[in-house]
């Protein structure tokens, strides 16, 4: 083996682990089948819910959103009473200032050139791209107006700045080596899996794209040369993974009118006007007003909610679909809680609890709720026992909802998250965002906590990294491994394990 001196995170929007199998299988992907199945393969287990924000944050500083500020993609700074919505262009370049101080990013932990590709999250990285609102503002023309359907351009785009990383060091770096880590995320994947489906030929085409250009990376292109003949071959260590799954929803359902129905009024930030904001794709996110804004509801308050005093918990089981609701006790701190779950059933509802401690959490329930009394690994850790998060991937990482239990927890240890949290497990969507439906939207998307949603390939091709296939990992395992890859040492923030 030899020394690894660059890694390479190549993270594939929207890559289901099951459908990577059998596009490999079927022989569809020669390139990554060559290069990058040799030494470690494994289906890793993303965070839950299954968000781009914060599958993004979780792999980049190996900790979940308990341990950094900000929750999710969309979600209420209630001090100021503001939206955020990482998707707006105005509110993307947010991303690093509001992750918080207290996680440190790949960039932040690796000595040297680093280098960042169609990234959010970028804190730290020695060269960046895109980089500031005109960059991003004529990328996104450049993406959206002109390539239209073409999006698959976005590959191209990608490998090439990072073959330039290579061949260029001195363009993009003030010492004229190669970057020591690059990280770089293919987007064309999400688009087309939204747009069109996991089945459709433009989404595989995308995936068939990328292989080729993994080819590029290893071989070269026109005037750019590869890593075999750069010399960078045998130092390199390539890691491929995703962000999460996906899964094509039953029906949409447009609930814009329901909300108005029972009391609910949109949050309007600029004129301090609403009661509550909300984001549902398969799952929802309801961020409620307390006494103020600045305060979450107590449970008593969301049972007699808004000028109609609704109760929210019978009022949001009312919304098609929906199987799960979750939401907080009251009096919970950071490091010990409570949190209530519902499932329902038929026309019953059987109650839950997720129980946490620091980290570790436990399922206190009479029914199955997630079905783990079914299958013969994941019983026997609901022993009433407060388990850690390697114990829960362990039992249930095979299985629908895997490690759930103590995703829950993490998500509503963050003071930022939501109040009330429903699913209906994919069977609807509804495409709903800070008062606005977006009509005729997709049916695609990837935020449930289905195995085929959380489940995503992780491979790990290079020096130093030995040959064994993987039962299970998480993807909190990424950024302990490349430190350990790259001869760092590895924060005690970081909730995962070197996979070496």
């Amino acid at each position: 083996m030899g020394t690894v001196n660059h890694v390479i995170l190549l993270v594939v929007d929207d890559l289901r682990a099951d459908q990577f199998q059998s596009l490999l299988n079927e022989g569809q992907l020669p390139n990554m089948k060559k290069y990058l199945t040799n030494e470690i393969m494994s289906d890793s287990i993303s965070c839950f819910p299954g968000i781009t924000i914060p599958a993004q944050p979780t792999m980049l500083t190996g900790a979940y959103p308990d341990a950094y500020y900000l929750p999710s993609g969309h979600w209420v700074k209630r001090e100021e009473q503001i939206i955020r919505n990482y998707n707006s262009l105005s509110q993307y370049l947010k991303v690093n200032e509001e992750l918080g101080e207290n996680v440190k990013t790949l960039f932040e932990l690796v000595p040297g050139n680093t280098g960042s590709l169609l990234l959010g999250v970028t804190r730290g990285a020695t060269h960046i791209f895109p980089k500031g609102k005109l960059q991003i503002l004529r990328l996104y023309l450049w993406h959206v107006v002109l390539l239209r359907r073409s999006l698959i351009q976005m590959n191209t785009l990608m490998m090439d700045n990072l073959l330039d990383y290579f061949n260029k060091p001195r363009k993009f770096f003030k010492i004229p080596d190669p970057p020591r880590l690059s990280i770089t995320w293919a987007l064309a994947t999400d688009a087309m899996l939204h747009e069109y489906g996991p089945e459709s030929e433009l989404y595989l085409q995308s995936l068939h794209d990328l292989d080729l250009k993994i080819g590029e990376l290893m071989n070269g292109k026109g005037k750019r040369k590869g890593l075999k003949e750069l010399g960078y071959y045998n130092d390199t260590a390539i890691l491929l993974t995703s962000d999460h799954g996906n899964y094509t929803a039953k029906e949409w359902v447009d609930i814009a009118s329901y909300f108005t129905e029972i009391g609910l009024t949109p949050l309007i930030p600029k004129k301090q006007e609403g009661n509550f904001d909300a984001t549902i794709g398969s799952i929802g996110f309801f961020n409620l007003r307390g006494d103020t804004w600045i305060d979450h509801p107590t449970i008593e308050q969301m049972k007699k909610y808004g000028p109609k005093q609704v109760d929210l918990f019978q009022a949001l089981f009312k919304i098609p679909g929906i199987k799960y609701m979750y939401y907080r006790a009251d009096g919970n701190t950071p490091e010990e809680g409570t949190i209530h779950v519902l499932k329902k059933e038929n026309d019953t509802i059987y109650p839950a609890t997720i129980e946490y401690q620091k980290d570790k959490t436990r399922l206190i329930a009479e029914e199955d709720i997630y079905g783990y009394k079914r299958d013969k690994t994941a019983v026997k850790i609901l022993d009433d026992k407060f388990h850690t998060i390697d114990e829960w991937l362990k039992h249930t990482h095979h299985i629908d909802f895997p490690m759930i239990v103590d995703q829950v927890a993490r998500i509503f240890r963050n003071p930022n998250f939501c109040d009330i949290m429903i699913s209906s497990c994919g069977d609807t969507i509804f495409n709903y965002e800070h008062g606005v439906t977006k009509k005729g939207f997709h049916i695609h998307g990837h935020d449930i906590g289905l195995r085929q949603a959380l489940a995503v390939p992780l491979l790990v091709a290079g020096p130093e990294v030995p040959v064994k296939k993987l039962p299970y990992a998480k993807s909190t395992d990424i950024a302990p491994t490349i430190l350990k890859l790259l001869g760092e040492p590895i924060p005690p923030q970081m909730i995962g394990t070197p996979l070496i």
